[in-house]
């Protein structure tokens, strides 16, 4: 195995002491810049680089994609998993067998997708300003999976994820992100899948996630070639895919189709790969203006009528009541919108759920919400595919967070695993 590393000179000599034997160094590079020429003519398998923020750079990622090179960061300090996690990195190397991950067999290439494949991908979008999509698209896997559904929920929200600390949820690797890396070089399939998912355990049973990113999501990251190729690849592990693609999307009038952003192109992206939208509205003015607004922006992203329409947060007390006609008359005129789900406020619950780190199902499972929602839960059961029709899901595999090449344990870890040179 050839491998090219990019690493400091005071942690190059720790790390080499302790290479096993069948590991081949193509080269090493201590300049905290992208080794193009070296790669160029070594032409190593991968590439370890360290995950120092001056050494790991996006630049440094995005050249590593470009030139088709398996990349790794070593992680030699306590925020290095931190910074592998903001850069989309998902292969660490924290000990030296863990170079023998790189390249497994199972990176080489992803499968195709059967054609009787019909797993669901399910895209939760809400317009700016909170409107509950977050929690409704936890909401929706956790009821599906109550009834006994394999579900993944992903976490796509290009602006910064929060499902990992709405579940509490404490893993680093942005498992969503690395696939979609993972996917632009060939190199997805089930194993990857299995590494870098995380794993939530409800009263229903458990549920998988592909954890977010907490920066900015780039569209080179988020590619619509990319998400296409990992939303093929759940719908055969998975009965649906619930997913939370954020809220901007890519404007339909020429002013704002000048300035679109790379978070608009990424939801964009990721509404246009799903096979039914929830399109969550917050049940106040300001959100019924903010919903009417980029309501055309959705219909333009879609290309389907897939179409379930959340009126979240409606107040039933008898004080609100005219409140609530005037909504109803307000989405009616600016949206043209009569056919939707009202979703009654459980504040309460919901603040409960999320100061615990828990689904709204486990902390309170006779929320109004839950009884609201099971007319879509039914709809979409309808769709699910036979279980015959699905790969065997594997289990996702555990994370060691231990050992790790540093100055203070490498000598008593390196003479425990790995024998010296």
């Amino acid at each position: 195995m050839s491998i090219g590393f990019v690493v400091s000179e005071a942690n190059w000599a720790i790390v080499e002491s302790g290479l096993p034997d069948d590991i081949h160094v193509a080269f090493v590079s201590h300049e905290p810049k992208f080794p193009s020429a070296l790669i160029e003519h070594h032409r190593p398998q991968a590439l370890v680089v360290e995950a120092l923020d001056e050494v790991l750079t996006s630049e440094m990622v995005g050249e590593a994609d470009r030139h088709g090179v398996v990349l790794a960061a070593l992680i030699t300090h306590a925020g290095g998993e931190r910074l592998a996690a903001d850069r989309g990195v998902g292969q660490l190397v924290r000990q030296p067998p863990d170079l023998h991950t790189l390249l497994s067999p199972g990176n080489a290439s992803h499968p195709s997708r059967p054609a009787d494949a019909s797993g669901i991908v399910v895209g939760v979008w809400g317009a700016a300003g909170s409107p509950g999509r977050t929690t409704m698209a936890l909401t929706i896997g956790s009821l599906l999976r109550a009834r006994g559904f394999p579900v993944m929920v992903v976490d796509g929200d290009p602006r910064g994820g929060t499902i990992a600390s709405a579940w509490g949820l404490l893993d680093e690797v942005p498992g969503f992100l690395a696939c979609t890396r993972l996917a632009a070089k060939g190199s997805l399939d089930v194993s990857e899948i299995a590494r870098l998912t995380s794993r939530y355990d409800s009263h229903a049973g458990i549920i998988d996630v592909l954890t977010g990113v907490s920066r900015m999501i780039r569209e080179s990251e988020v590619e619509r070639d990319s998400v296409a190729t990992l939303f093929d690849l759940l719908r055969q592990l998975y009965h649906v895919v619930v997913v939370d693609v954020g809220s901007d999307l890519p404007s339909v009038s020429p002013a704002g189709a000048e300035r679109t952003t790379d978070a608009q192109r990424v939801s964009g992206n990721l509404v246009s790969a799903a096979d039914h939208i929830v399109a969550v509205i917050d049940a106040t003015p300001s959100g019924i203006t903010r919903f009417s607004r980029a309501h055309d922006d959705l219909r333009s992203a879609l290309d389907h009528e897939e179409v379930t329409y959340l009126l979240n947060g409606v107040d039933r007390s008898r004080r609100a009541l005219k409140d609530e006609a005037l909504i109803h008359e307000a989405l009616r005129r600016f949206a043209s919108l009569r056919d939707y789900v009202t979703i009654p406020r459980d504040d309460s619950s919901a603040r409960q759920a999320l100061t615990l780190g828990l689904s709204l199902l486990d902390v309170a499972p006779k929320s109004p919400i839950l009884v609201a929602l099971e007319p879509l839960i039914e709809r979409l059961s309808q769709r699910m595919p036979k279980p015959a029709h699905l790969t065997t899901r594997p289990e996702p595999q555990e994370r060691e967070r231990a050992t790790r090449f540093s100055v203070k344990n490498t000598l008593t870890l390196l003479g425990k695993l790995a024998p010296l040179r």
